[in-house]
């Protein structure tokens, strides 16, 4: 059974977008493709990363959902084989639909589908014929309308989307009276976003006026057709409906709290149309791109919205939250800009070079409401610091300068960080040289051979750690001796010879570097400091890690192990 994260942020429900192949046998003007030929993954791969999404879902105890796309999903032989497997994994993804053109929807696929008990399955079109094949293509009108009424004759929820722009925001009212007529569940709009080939068509997004009379239109129809209890419903689940009237706020998706988009290649971004790398799942897990991307973490602090233009003084943010990601990284370069379309903020289209002279907030991480925090100490505890080449303890929030030796002391009178081969050292002369510096403070970091390890050794070892308690050194190790190295009576000679009982309260579970959590056991770098909140939190990190990473000296097993004198001792104390 999956471990159940308890310390660390995680999400009220999640879903993944994958594109499983950026071939695409349209050309649409607005798409925020550039390429159509990038490397895709492997099917056994695939299933291995389906694997992993189960796993964090498990761990979170939450449901998820995927929907595959593309390009053009069918494209893909091996789709229903992809499919298939997430059937399998229904009991985690209950919700697993596909996002497509509709070109290539036959009543055979489509009763396929239906066995599959495919969750939704969604076309576009972009307005009514003339306007939607002027920018998806001569003659895909038609054929996404015959694909969609393949879909609802066979039972399978559908919906319509539309990319609005100036071009044809005007004829949506019309479209959801063709998806009424057609029977589908939903028809909804998604504003023109100026990235990929979207840019060419920059100058046809929306007034920020248009959009607000689009919206209240959008509202209106939606009481409507709820009114007289259509099957059809319009969906307002976007940024800046609240605005408009609608009845409750809606965030965006990628603000890193709820959903990836992962690319064919194995790449994740916080969403496909907000084109920033966070990851690559051939490189990384899901869990480390989740919990170790800078980016993401950013995107999860709601402080990072409230410009002090707009957004800190509206009435509206807390069901907002500054609009929409996407729109705001494609026309200004950052999503930590204000929505270019809201009303409240601009009059029309701002100037992005007159307004980017934005400050994000000081304050300590706030993180989105769809984010649970588990209630900790907010303590880090003691620990390392390592900044341009020096190193620090931190001990009670004060800050003390370390000296960095190895296997001998020479600066007297110092705050010194000692490292130590325990499996090849001089005891008398280093007992000699320590007593004769008298340092302030000892840290040693010890280092041992498993190989090494006899009981000549183990004598040896805790004779010289009693010999600087009798001769009065103030010092303490930074991470936890073998347990065979000590056997029952591990607690307590620990705490005799100032050791830590566990990699846990060790000053070596992680260390700050350049402000960035950096495990030295696992030798992998984390987020920035502030947004990992206490040592409970790392810690977690760093389990969770340690049983994706085989490391040999995760392994590593101590000679008395071989010997049957001790039970499962690893070098590295990593118990919880």
């Amino acid at each position: 059974m999956t471990k159940e994260i308890k310390y660390l942020p995680k999400p009220w429900h999640s879903f993944i977008q994958w594109h499983i192949t950026e071939r695409c046998n349209l050309r649409c003007k607005h798409c925020y493709q550039t390429s159509y030929n990038t490397p895709e993954l492997e099917f056994e791969k695939i299933v291995d990363i389906i694997n992993q999404y189960v796993e964090l879902l498990n761990s979170w105890r939450i449901k998820g959902r995927v929907q595959i796309t593309g390009g053009e999903p069918f494209l893909r032989n091996d789709l229903f084989k992809i499919l298939e497997e997430l059937h399998k994994n229904r009991d985690s993804i209950p919700s697993f639909g596909i996002m497509s053109n509709g070109l290539f929807v036959t009543k055979d696929i489509a009763k396929r589908l239906k066995e599959l008990n495919l969750g939704f399955f969604q076309v576009s079109l972009e307005g009514m014929q003339k306007t939607n094949d002027s920018i998806r293509g001569i003659g895909t009108f038609q054929k996404i309308i015959n694909a969609a009424k393949i879909l609802v004759e066979e039972g399978i929820r559908t919906s319509i989307s539309m990319t609005s722009n100036k071009l044809n925001y005007k004829e949506y009212l019309k479209l959801v009276e063709v998806g009424e007529k057609i029977g589908v569940n939903t028809v909804w709009s998604d504003r023109l976003v100026p990235c990929g080939q979207g840019l060419e068509i920059k100058n046809q997004m929306l007034e920020p006026f248009e959009v607000k009379e689009f919206y209240e239109k959008i509202i209106n129809k939606k009481r409507e057709l709820w009114v007289k209890k259509s099957k059809t419903q319009v969906s307002t689940g976007r940024p800046l409906y609240l605005l408009a009237g609608g009845d409750k706020g809606h965030t965006c998706d990628v603000v890193g709290t709820r959903g990836l988009t992962i690319l064919p290649n194995g790449d994740v971004y916080p969403c496909r149309r907000l084109p920033v790398k966070v990851g690559n799942l051939t490189e990384q897990s899901m869990f480390e791109i989740w919990y170790g991307n800078d980016f993401l973490w950013q995107l999860r602090d709601r402080n990072n919205y409230r410009q002090p233009l707009v957004c800190r003084k509206c009435e509206f943010f807390e069901g907002c939250a500054g609009g929409s990601k996407c729109v705001a990284f494609g026309y200004f370069g950052t999503p930590f800009a204000v929505d270019p379309q809201c009303w409240k903020a601009f009059d029309k289209l701002p100037n992005p070079k007159e307004f980017l002279s934005l400050k994000t907030s000081e304050k300590k991480p706030e993180y989105w409401d769809n984010i649970i925090v588990q209630k900790t100490k907010l303590e880090l505890g003691d620990y390392l610091e390592e900044n341009n080449g020096k190193i620090y303890l931190w001990q009670k929030l004060k800050k003390i300068e370390l000296v960095k030796e190895k296997g001998i002391i020479s600066k007297k009178g110092k705050n010194i960080l000692l490292k130590i081969n325990f499996s090849n050292f001089n005891q008398n002369k280093l007992i000699k040289n320590i007593t004769k510096s008298k340092p302030k403070k000892l840290l040693i970091s010890p280092n041992i051979n498993s190989e090494s390890i006899n009981l000549k050794t183990k004598s040896k070892i805790l004779s010289f750690l009693e010999k600087l308690e009798e001769n009065k050194i103030n010092f303490i190790l930074t991470k936890p001796l073998p347990k065979c190295l000590i056997g029952i009576n591990y607690t307590f000679t620990s705490r005799k010879v100032n050791a830590p009982l566990t990699l846990r309260e060790g000053l070596e579970l992680f260390i700050v570097k350049n402000n960035h959590i950096f495990l030295p056991v696992l030798e992998k770098k984390g987020p920035q400091l502030n947004y990992m909140r206490d040592r409970d939190q790392i810690y977690e990190f760093y389990c969770y890690l340690q049983q994706q990473i085989k490391t040999s000296k995760s392994n590593e097993k101590c000679i008395f192990f071989k010997k049957k004198q001790c039970d499962g001792c690893n070098i590295f104390v990593d118990g919880l």
